[in-house]
């Protein structure tokens, strides 16, 4: 159990710093213009982030955290993860699209 409780803090921290990194970009003005499909899914994705640090500290034991299963916390926040992840490759695309054009011109 505390192996599974160490690898869910992992992933925890990964999320943060990621869900951190993305709401700098979503939160600056114009990017919810020119992301919108992206910015809707962050929107989406944040509400369930704060849904997930207020039942986790709410939750005073960690084990109680880290059980296994379909709608557990560690469900939650590999899906969470996983749209994250999509956001940024969504982002990287466009910016990495843009340096192109700008090199062309």
């Amino acid at each position: 159990m505390l192996t599974l409780a160490y690898v869910l803090y992992m992933q925890w921290l990964f999320v943060q710093k990621l869900w951190n990194n993305l709401e700098a970009v979503f939160n600056t003005p114009g990017t919810a213009s020119e992301f919108q499909e992206e910015a809707i899914k962050f929107a989406s994705i944040h509400k369930r982030w704060i849904k997930l640090m207020k039942k986790a500290s709410d939750t005073k034991n960690i084990l109680a955290c880290c059980k296994p299963g379909e709608g557990t916390q560690a469900d939650v926040l590999s899906a969470i993860s996983q749209e994250l992840e999509f956001c940024k490759k969504s982002l990287s695309t466009y910016l990495q699209t843009k340096r192109e054009v700008s090199l062309i011109i």
